[in-house]
């Protein structure tokens, strides 16, 4: 099925705002829907990595220099409010940061604010500043490996439920293809959802195209249990279309 851009399905002209992609999740921090303030994403392995670094810089033999400089503004120059772990742990837990880049800048801070005097605690700061930059390089080599595995964990599960669902007719096919076409605009972002797991959606940029034929059979099912929640007031009956590609168009 092919999706194009800057045209429309039926007789309605979709909504840009309606095809807008969701906002990026952000990792480190999620928004919870019951209070509407940014709480720590626990679950999100980002969030983890983060945790096990600042666990292990804590548990570092010089890191009592850093836990807390509230009261050590001497060895920290212009910095008037220097920042240290715990400030760091306690913004991480509470969901103050939104993604990494901003974690590793908090960290970094800490070992810039030190002054250059080459005294116990500026030759603490370098060693804690190189084992930072170890584990980060250790983190981030890990991060593809992770997604990597997950990825091969998804895969399998879906095979395994889409071993136990019964495959689709010609007629089924030909059925949630017409469906599909009819389909309002603004339920088409959930229907690019569905597919975006298994389509590659970089290919055009003028429109995306898939095979009804060649999607996996929980896709498939998952596609007619959506349209039909969703379909356009009833029309003629038509017969069905047996292409195996159907052209449907949108706005991104």
């Amino acid at each position: 099925m092919e999706i194009g851009r800057g045209d429309h399905i039926g007789s309605q002209r979709p909504s840009k705002k309606s095809l807008a992609p969701k906002p990026a999740h952000n990792e480190l921090s999620r928004m919870d829907p019951l209070t509407g303030q940014r709480v720590a994403n626990t679950e999100a392995e980002a969030y983890k990595r983060c945790e096990r670094i600042l666990n292990d810089l804590m548990a570092q033999p010089s890191a009592h220099h850093f836990l807390d400089t509230s009261a050590r503004h001497f060895a920290f120059g212009a910095a008037t409010s220097p920042i240290d772990l715990s400030t760091v742990h306690k913004r991480l837990t509470q969901g103050y940061y939104l993604e990494l880049p901003v974690f590793v800048a908090d960290v970094k801070k800490i070992w810039e604010s030190v002054n250059k005097t080459g005294d116990e605690v500026h030759k603490a700061a370098i060693a804690m500043s190189e084992r930072f930059e170890s584990l980060l390089n250790e983190a981030t080599a890990q991060a593809p490996r992770a997604s990597m595995k997950k990825k091969a964990e998804v895969a399998k599960a879906n095979a395994a439920k889409n071993s136990k669902l019964r495959p689709m007719t010609i007629h089924e096919k030909g059925v949630l293809r017409q469906n599909i076409m009819h389909l309002p605009p603004n339920k088409m972002q959930g229907l690019i959802e569905i597919i975006q797991p298994v389509v590659d959606m970089s290919k055009s940029k003028e429109s995306l195209e898939f095979d009804i034929d060649k999607l996996p059979i929980g896709i498939c099912r998952e596609l007619e249990a959506y349209v039909n929640k969703h379909q356009a007031p009833k029309q003629p009956a038509k017969t069905p279309v047996q292409e195996p590609t159907v052209a449907l168009l949108r706005n991104f």
